[in-house]
């Protein structure tokens, strides 16, 4: 794990912030097993941990906030590839959620907010990933961007950009159905 993402990882009281079961004292233990994993395997493993402990099914829990800038920061560093997308799938997961209602029952109704809020702290590192080699990388940016980013007019000139030039013609087309989704959102 990159020095960043380290000491994002080292400022968080995660023994005071909500997950699924409890207390969050295990991710920070699983962030550092996903940064360093080489195989896809290991990579999905660390990433299910953290998919059933901060967010489940959609529903997004306390300490998925700081969770989301300790991912922005690994993905400046240096990661596998099986690493590197089950990092942007957990981005996917979180940005798309939305809160619990444990967590609307406590008063945190806004976590998703500030999960995306976060998010958009990182928004050139997300679309800096639509450059990545990998397929399901590039998917899940285009899923992030097309979500978080409110500058709709950058959105729509992207996933433009990716529909019409994108070499993996999966790609090209999931970025037209987000043009889809994202024209009939605003009618």
């Amino acid at each position: 794990m990159n020095f960043i993402a380290e000491a994002l990882l080292d400022s968080v009281d995660w023994d005071g912030l909500r997950t699924i079961r409890g207390t969050a004292n295990e991710v920070p233990r699983n962030l550092r097993r996903l940064a360093e994993t080489q195989t896809d395997e290991e990579a999905v493993s660390a990433y299910w941990y953290l998919d059933n402990e901060i967010v489940v099914q959609g529903k997004v829990f306390q300490a998925a906030a700081p969770v989301v800038s300790v991912l922005l920061a690994m993905l400046e560093g240096s990661l596998s590839g099986p690493a590197r997308h089950w990092t942007m799938e957990l981005l996917v997961q979180i940005t798309c959620g939305w809160a619990d209602v444990s967590e609307i029952a406590l008063g945190n109704s806004d976590v998703i907010e500030e999960c995306r809020r976060r998010a958009r702290e990182g928004i050139w590192t997300i679309y800096g990933q639509l450059l990545h080699p990998d397929r399901e990388v590039r998917e899940c940016a285009l899923e992030v961007v097309a979500t978080i980013d409110l500058e709709r007019q950058r959105v729509a000139r992207e996933l433009t950009a990716v529909a019409d030039n994108d070499h993996d013609a999966v790609v090209a087309d999931f970025a037209k159905d987000l043009m889809r989704r994202d024209r009939g959102a605003r009618q």
